[in-house]
């Protein structure tokens, strides 16, 4: 369905992007003339949905089927076993999907009273899978009681600040508040901070008050700190989730040069030039104390998300955050309107050279932060990725990310 999320639970794995809108992707497992369609496509993972052929007869039982066929039921009460243990999680090499690297084929076409066939494909998916006991567990697909942003710099983060505090109730940020928002947003202040998103009243408030009056909290913070909030007894028992934001690391750290008013090329052409590139351009980098994979341990559930993918931060926190009952009014610019705080990009300070190639840098960085090998493996080239912290950072430990 065009507006389902994805979630991470025994219940549904996680669909692609393009699903979560609507696009031609098939999930289907079969055909209108009964033969077997695969259930996934490029770009997408398992949800947990039986594969296999089904006898035409069997899609649209009527009434008159169900009575004359007793054991209707049984035979759907066995199916429904099999498609709900096929939901359940495991660990492959970049994603949460079934134990085995292609979904599990069973044969519907057993019919709806033997009995006999079905115990077998039940055998065989048990032997397939291994018993429930041995599946990972993960949390309930439910809504967290508190999510925090984690405000990576250069990740359009005082853009979600500013529209979550105008959306919704109950935000807390650095860069935006739900109860100090005007009607309407004045963007000829744009990057203003202090005097129209984030005031000091708003800011010193919130410390007063506590975060404990805040649905989502958006903050710019060191990694090391975001214990001494989730371990706080107003979160003590609560469900959280953190989302992170996830930019190509080439655009990325070009971007943080540029805020820093630094031309890239100008030191990779300098002297020392090819040590900056191997050493991840430490002269551009703009906080990256803000996140290390230690910090996930403090959250019960981590949502990765293209950075600018907005229409997806809105659909994911209409089920989590109270809708304001008087919208705001945004202008021409909307409510997804970016908030800059860097001068325009200029090509020419963002030229490669023989000594310090794209993939060169590329490496580099990947190597040198944690942020950006997270979610160059657990996002990739998707938008919108859910998951159990715990299992998170149990992939992250085995595959050494």
């Amino acid at each position: 369905a065009p507006d389902s999320r994805v979630r991470t639970s025994a219940r549904a794995m996680y669909a692609s992007a393009d699903d979560r809108r609507g696009d031609a992707v098939t999930h289907a497992a079969t055909t209108t003339n009964g033969e077997d369609r695969p259930l996934l496509v490029s770009g997408s993972t398992p949800r947990g949905v039986l594969v296999g052929k089904i006898d035409p007869q069997m899609r649209k039982p009527s009434l008159t089927r169900l009575a004359v066929s007793p054991l209707w039921g049984v035979a759907l009460l066995l199916s429904a076993v099999i498609a709900a243990a096929l939901g359940a999680a495991s660990i492959t090499a970049h994603r949460v999907s079934l134990s085995r690297s292609t979904p599990y084929s069973g044969s519907a076409a057993c019919g709806e009273t033997d009995l006999w066939c079905w115990r077998l494909e039940a055998e065989k998916l048990k032997a397939a899978l291994g018993t429930l006991d041995e599946v990972p567990a993960v949390i309930e697909d439910e809504i967290p009681a508190v999510i925090f942003h984690a405000h990576i710099a250069k990740t359009a983060g005082s853009t979600l600040n500013r529209f979550a505090a105008r959306r919704y109730h109950a935000t807390c940020g650095r860069k935006g508040m739900s109860f100090e928002q005007p009607f309407e947003y004045d963007f000829s202040q744009n990057g203003v901070f202090q005097e129209i998103h984030g005031t000091s009243d708003g800011i010193r408030l919130m410390q007063e008050w506590g975060l404990h009056n805040c649905g989502l909290i958006s903050i710019e913070q060191p990694h090391f700190s975001w214990a001494e909030i989730t371990n706080s007894e107003a979160f003590e028992a609560q469900k959280t989730a953190v989302m992170i934001p996830c930019r190509d690391p080439i655009d990325h750290i070009l971007s943080q040069c540029n805020f820093r008013n630094l031309s890239f090329t100008s030191i990779i052409e300098g002297k020392g030039g090819a040590e900056a590139c191997a050493n991840a351009m430490p002269q551009c980098q703009v906080a990256w104390v803000r996140y290390d994979h230690s910090m996930l341990a403090t959250f019960d559930k981590v949502v990765l998300f293209k950075y600018d993918d907005f229409p997806g931060v809105e659909r994911y926190l209409d089920d989590a955050l109270p809708k304001r009952r008087l919208p705001l009014r945004e202008g021409e610019h909307g409510e997804f309107g970016f908030i800059r705080t860097n001068r325009e990009r200029d090509p020419e300070h963002e030229r490669f050279t023989e000594s310090c190639t794209e993939d060169m840098l590329r490496n580099a960085l990947l190597k040198h932060w944690s942020y950006y090998r997270l979610c160059d493996t657990f996002l990739g080239d998707s938008t919108w990725q859910e998951y159990d912290s715990g299992l998170l950072r149990q992939m992250i430990q085995e595959q050494r990310v």
